[in-house]
């Protein structure tokens, strides 16, 4: 357990920031680097905590919404709906360290 006073570059985050990596599983220093850059950027964003606060205080109130997408309209919104459940993830992880 990390103590409230940890900052979000003194950890490993454990969303999926980089792409997998290939066989063999080694990191690269081009890894590592972009690793250090995205935790510096997610470090140093302004964050809108009241909008999370109270994204996290519904979900832990409500659970996970029930959305029924087709197949067609998920193809149609990969990227979008990829981008905001890291998104999500990173406001989450964010808000639970500090």
């Amino acid at each position: 357990m990390l103590s409230r006073g940890t900052r979000l570059q003194d950890v490993s985050l454990q969303t999926p920031i980089l792409q997998p990596l290939t066989e063999g599983g080694n990191h690269t220093m081009a890894d590592h680097k972009a690793l250090k850059a995205r935790v510096r950027e997610l470090a140093e964003k302004a964050w809108d905590m009241p909008a999370v606060e109270a994204r996290f205080k519904k979900l832990v109130k409500e659970g996970i919404p029930k959305k029924t997408l087709s197949p067609d309209e998920i193809l149609a919104n990969k990227q979008p709906i990829l981008e905001r459940v890291q998104r999500r993830a990173e406001e989450y992880e964010y808000l639970s360290h500090n």
